[in-house]
């Protein structure tokens, strides 16, 4: 398993986007971890895949944070079934006023 470490700044209230390289099609999707009560996702989509199995494309996620201050948000590529993940990605994300 791989992982990476990324940080974000974002205000208050305001959307702030993060996109991944991703593969739907092989079943693998990111699963973004984070606490509610801080962050809210608001939008999740897929966009330019390929044709056929393996094909890739960008996974996009909007979050809106609703609190100042600086937390974890972890992302991690696995299916549905499985238990591990295959990578991990992180992101400390700070939300100012």
């Amino acid at each position: 398993m791989s992982s990476s470490r990324s940080t974000i700044t974002a205000r208050v209230g305001e959307p702030f986007e993060i996109t991944l390289t991703a593969n739907p099609t092989t079943g693998y999707r990111w699963q973004p971890e984070m606490d509610a009560a801080w962050l809210e996702l608001t939008e999740r989509s897929v966009t330019g895949r390929s044709a056929g199995i393996g094909g890739g494309g960008v996974e996009k996620f909007v979050f809106i944070p609703h609190q100042a201050g600086t937390i974890s948000l972890r992302f991690l590529l696995k299916r549905p079934w499985e238990a591990d993940a295959r990578e991990v990605r992180t992101f400390e994300v700070t939300a100012r006023d």
